[in-house]
């Protein structure tokens, strides 16, 4: 069977998910699948929802070098650097960083 192209999480997406959960809620004999396919959604998908598996928040970057506090310490570095006049060289700022 073929997958959705979609996998955004787009708000019409949303509520079509959460539209179907509804209907699985009220039609507690209808089958995941068929509601799935009836309302145009992944089978997965609808089935977390309706277990409580909702990741809807945003997760910050797991490959993240630096916290967020750092970024904002190198950010002014490279200010106070252009307010100097001098050149924000890489070697510069992976000095900073480190």
């Amino acid at each position: 069977m073929a997958r959705s192209k979609n996998k955004l999480k787009t708000p019409e997406r949303i509520q079509t998910l959460k539209d179907a959960v509804e209907y699985l809620e009220n039609n507690p004999n209808a089958k995941v699948t068929k509601v799935a396919r009836d309302f145009g959604v992944q089978r997965d998908a609808l089935r977390r929802r309706v277990k409580g598996e909702v990741h809807d928040k945003p997760r910050s970057a797991s490959n993240a070098r630096l916290c967020p506090a750092e970024e904002v310490a190198i950010e002014r570095y490279i200010d106070r650097l252009d307010q100097c006049n001098l050149a924000a060289r890489v070697r510069f700022i992976a000095d900073a960083a480190n």
